[in-house]
Order: structure tokens, then sequence, then C-alpha cells
């Protein structure tokens, strides 16, 4: 890719695989919807984006440069180590996985989903990592000066976590380190946020799509928004609700939408009086109740066979099955009605992320299967 340059893998352009990937300067990278891009190395200038909506897998190593910006809605897997220079945003709200990391200066992850480094991880000065999802490190963890470390969700970290000075760590998750914790004092134990979110949903209704949310605690709360967005990556703002500023005791709240794309996608985002804001965790809604008609069972597979029935689609349905690291390892066609699907009797032990869907309507319906036989 020259310069200025953007590239799009569609579904129609099959299951592409390339050997190295280079990109120059300010190109744009979109892996639309079940589109699939395999490569061996991938080595990008400064100013790169890269949307991954399908899946994208470099079997090798991966090298950027500043200004870098990754959203995954999909799946990403590099099998290397994973490197970027400054300025690098990482946005993940599918699955993640990269052999090891190496950032420098203001490189920021936001997981909302599910991340895993399988070896070392590093980021430099004024770096940050934001886990509502579950992150899970092989290795050890290093940040230097200033790192924030927020865990609404969980963190697993076998090796040491090492931050320097003036780095800080809060949220109301989970954070367990095998090895040693180094930095400031304090740094490694959860500090509590100004709310304390119990939990963030979105339920398709006759009308509309009815979003809830509750709070555990609120210390300030000056207001809520709700974002609103076709494709999970570009956000508008869609009301405000009121917080109750201070209270020590559990609170719900709702909000109606009563004009909802077909798939839309919510996130919940407070402010405090001091206009310090946090953003929470990204919900999905299909109005056209389809999704929820679909039964994949059993999930935890034991023999060589899965059922599938689709009794409210007309149309059939493609079906695949992908392990984490965003491996096709099977597909085939699902037909209105029940379907008894053979698998392959070869397939490992392990979990598994099944998808049904139609690439013309834009219909999708995941499922997380595991085998164990």
């Amino acid at each position: 890719m020259n310069n200025n340059t953007g590239v799009t893998v569609r579904f129609s352009d099959g299951f592409l695989s390339i050997g190295s990937f280079t990109a120059g300067n300010d190109n744009d990278l979109t892996i639309n919807a079940f589109g699939s891009l395999t490569a061996n190395s991938l080595d990008g200038g400064n100013d790169l984006t890269i949307t991954v909506n399908g899946s994208l897998t470099i079997d090798g190593d991966f090298v950027v440069g500043d200004r870098f910006n990754l959203i995954v809605n999909g799946i990403f897997a590099v099998t290397g180590n994973m490197s970027v220079m400054n300025d690098a945003n990482i946005e993940v709200n599918g699955l993640m996985g990269v052999g090891s990391f190496n950032g420098l200066d203001r490189v920021n992850f936001d997981v909302n989903t599910f991340f895993a480094s399988a070896g070392d991880f590093f980021v430099g000065n004024d770096s940050s990592f934001d886990s509502d999802g579950v992150s899970l490190f092989g290795g050890s963890v290093t940040a230097k000066d200033r790192f924030d470390l927020h865990i609404d969700g969980g963190v697993g970290i076998a090796g040491d976590l090492n931050a320097g000075a003036g780095s800080t760590s809060t949220g109301i998750g989970t954070l367990i380190v095998d090895g040693d914790i180094n930095g400031p004092p304090g740094f490694g134990a959860l500090s509590p946020l100004p709310i304390s979110l119990r939990y963030f949903k979105g339920e398709a209704q006759a009308e509309g799509a009815m979003l809830t949310w509750g709070t555990e605690s609120e210390e300030s709360n000056a207001f809520f928004t709700i974002e609103k967005s076709r494709d999970g990556v570009r956000f508008e703002e869609l009301t405000q609700i009121k917080g109750a500023g201070d209270s020590d005791v559990p609170l719900d709240y709702k909000y109606f939408d009563p004009q909802p794309y077909k798939l839309t996608y919510y996130r919940l985002k407070q402010t405090d009086y001091d206009g310090t804001s946090e953003t929470f965790n990204v919900v999905s809604v299909q109005i056209d109740g389809a999704k929820d008609k679909i039964k994949v069972y059993p999930t935890l597979l034991q023999e060589s066979w899965i059922n599938i029935d689709l009794p409210t689609v007309d149309e059939d349905l493609e079906v695949r099955l992908t392990d984490m690291s965003g491996r096709i390892v099977w597909q085939r066609r699902a037909l209105a009605g029940k379907n008894t699907l053979d698998l392959p009797t070869d397939i490992d032990n392990g979990m598994y992320i099944l998808t049904l869907f139609n690439q013309q309507t834009q219909f999708s319906s995941v499922h997380k299967i595991m085998v164990q036989r």
C-alpha cells in the first residue's frame, strides 16, 4: 500500500492469504464483517488505521509507526511480536491475541471483551490499559512512568507487574498477579471510581430498544451519556440522564430508544461534577428478533455433530467455526429449519466461536462452543 491508500477486504473476496503486507503513511485497512485476511507479516508506517469487523491474522511480526489506530470488532491475531510507536489507540470489542507486545509512549488500550498476550507486554510513558473485559498475560507486564491501569473486568498476569513513577491502578474488577508487583506506593491495589457499575444491558422490544443499567454506589456523579452507533466504531450522543450525585445504595436507570437501527451498538459514559468522565462497555441490540430464536446445541461437544435450529430465519445461513486465534477450522451451510451437522473428528479440544451469518442481509448470530472429547 502506497501513501494515502485504503484497502477493504469483503466477504465476497474469499479467505485471502498473502505473504508480507507493507503499508506507507496515512493508510486504512478495513476487514468487513465475515471478511478474512491472513498475512505472514505486517510492516506499516505512520497514521495507519485498521478496522477488523471480520478476521485478520498476522502469522508473524506486526510493526507500525506513530499514531496507529486499531479497532477490533471481530477477531485479530498476531502470532509473533506486535510493535507500535507513539500515540497508539487500540480498542477491543471482539477477540484479540498477540504473541508479545511492545509500545512506546502514549499507547492506550481499551479492552471491552477479550485480550491475550502469550508473552511479555511493554508500554512507555503516559500509557493506559483499561480492561472492562478479560485480559490475560502469559509473561510480565511492564510500563514506564504515569501508567494508568483501570480494571472493571478481570486481568491475569503470569509474570510480574512493573510500573514507573506516577502510575495508578483503579477499578472494581479483579487483578491476579502470579509474580511480583513493583511500582509507586499503592500501585496494584484497585481503588474505586466515582461510580460502581453493576450492569449495562440492551434489549430489543416491539417498538424500539430498552437500555438498562445499575450502580452499586455513586460519588459526585453529575450525569450519564448514552451513545449510539451503527458499526460499533463511530458513536454519537443519543441522550443524557441525570445522575444521583452521591449515593451508597444500589440504583437502577433505564432509557428507551424508539428509533434503533436494525443492529445498534450502545455505549454508556459517566461524567463527574468536575467534568471527569469514564466510558463503560458496549452492548448491541438486534431488532428483528430472529437471533433470539436460533438454537445451537449442545454447546459442550463430546460427539462429532452439532444441532442448529433456525425456526424464524427464512434464508439459509453460512456456518463458520473459528478457534480463539481466529483460524477457520470448519464451515458449512445451514438451511431454514432443523439442521444436524457433522464436525471433523480431528478438531482439538478447546473453546471455539460458531458464527451464523448472511452477508446480504448483514444478519449474524455468534455462539461459544466447547469441544471436549
